[in-house]
């Protein structure tokens, strides 16, 4: 259910965002997913 949320917040923000800001929030989003895998429930 999560990777539907992330992959919807995702495909708004590249929509909706001008190419420059898109680009600077990648590395963001890319680290709170790193640290939302590295420490979230196992299954």
């Amino acid at each position: 259910m999560a990777s539907v949320g992330g992959g919807a917040v995702g495909a708004v923000l590249l929509l909706t965002l001008p190419s420059a800001s898109f680009d600077a929030a990648v590395p963001w989003l890319l680290a709170f997913a790193t640290v939302v895998l590295a420490f979230g429930r196992r299954a």
